[in-house]
């Protein structure tokens, strides 16, 4: 009788502990996907923007490839919020030095650009809830006796947003 009162303790410790993991999990991926708009809206933007560089600039280089495939990645379906989160991460970082390069002036491309930034601080001003989520999850699974039933579980840490300066 001991021995069955143990294992049901031990169980209800094991579920509760399971409970909270997927609970702050599906915090940070709702806090994650209250962005979805405004990537979906950074994603339009990089999209205009790399096409109307190829058209002025004439020729297809490497980096409007690899924003192209970041672009795909941060709104595909197929990946999970923490996949986005560092395709996101990454997006940004590319873009920014992209910015930085110089480009034919073009009102459309300084359209582009100021768009860009605009939609960069709403995003800086948005990307607290998630990271704050993240963060939580992350401390989290990294406490004891979390740690032990995240890694049995296949729970990873979360990636926080970065949003690059200028």
């Amino acid at each position: 009788m001991l021995i069955l009162i143990v294992l049901l303790t031990l169980a209800a410790i094991i579920i509760g502990l399971q409970r909270t993991l997927y609970k702050k999990q599906q915090e940070a991926e709702l806090a994650f996907n209250q962005l979805g708009s405004l990537v979906n809206n950074l994603s339009e933007v990089a999209g205009k923007t790399i096409e109307t560089l190829r058209r002025i600039e004439g020729e297809d280089k490497e980096i409007f490839t690899q924003l192209n495939q970041l672009r795909w990645q941060t709104t595909s379906r197929k990946l999970t919020g923490d996949k986005k989160t560092q395709a996101l991460n990454e997006l940004l970082l590319l873009f920014n030095n992209a910015w930085q390069q110089p480009h034919p002036n073009s009102p459309q491309i300084e359209e582009l650009q100021q768009h860009w930034q605009q939609l960069l601080q709403r995003l800086g001003a948005e990307k607290e809830a998630y990271n704050n989520a993240a963060t939580d999850f992350n401390h989290t699974i990294g406490r004891f006796p979390f740690n032990r039933l995240a890694g049995l579980l296949g729970y990873h840490k979360k990636t926080p947003l970065h949003i690059p300066q200028n």
